[in-house]
């Protein structure tokens, strides 16, 4: 069983355990409009375009020297390879030099990503959330325990929404507008 199987089937046992223990009841949505759904998420788009402008500072003054540098190397490799386009070493310079690009900018979004998701958590954590503003105020009055699970919950779902970058947000925001107010024919 590889570690994704493994965690699914832990989270999975993890939930049916606290459902027995617990019994929670089913939550209750408020009544909202569209134009309500899109003003209680607006705040995370933002929060969203602001982590994501905050990282690509931070990872374009630490990386982005090497980065330039590497383009620079594709582009002058491309224009050797256009003088003599049937040069097998030439071709195989530019493959080599746009590799070693293509990795490197893998690591910069394999360094950006946990980054992000971190502080999508901390930023949830200390508030702003998604789901929590949608619910009737008087969901959690006979189960205390389940406000606290699902506070966990959604401070999670948030943070990795807004860590996941604005497009997430925007597409999560669409269609769940689309769903509410479907294009008439």
């Amino acid at each position: 069983m590889n570690k994704s199987n493994f965690l699914v089937v832990v989270v999975t046992l993890f939930a049916a355990v606290l459902v027995f223990l617990s019994v929670p009841e089913p939550i209750a949505f408020r009544k909202f409009s569209a134009a309500d759904f899109m003003q209680q998420l607006t705040p995370l788009l933002l929060v969203a375009l602001l982590i994501e402008r905050s990282l690509e500072v931070f990872l374009t003054t630490w990386r982005g020297e090497k980065s330039v540098m590497l383009e620079r190397e594709v582009t002058k490799a491309t224009a050797d390879l256009a003088t003599a386009p049937n040069d097998a070493a030439r071709l195989s310079k530019l493959h080599d030099v746009k590799d070693e690009l293509a990795n490197y900018k893998s690591g910069t979004q394999q360094i950006a990503m946990p980054f992000a998701l971190i502080l999508g958590i901390l930023i949830s954590a200390i508030g702003i959330r998604a789901i929590g503003n949608l619910l009737d105020p008087n969901t959690f009055t006979s189960h205390p325990h389940q406000h606290a699970w699902f506070t966990v919950a959604d401070v999670l779902l948030t943070g990795s929404l807004v860590g996941g970058g604005s497009d997430v947000v925007h597409s999560f925001i669409t269609a769940f507008t689309n769903f509410l107010n479907p294009p008439k024919p």
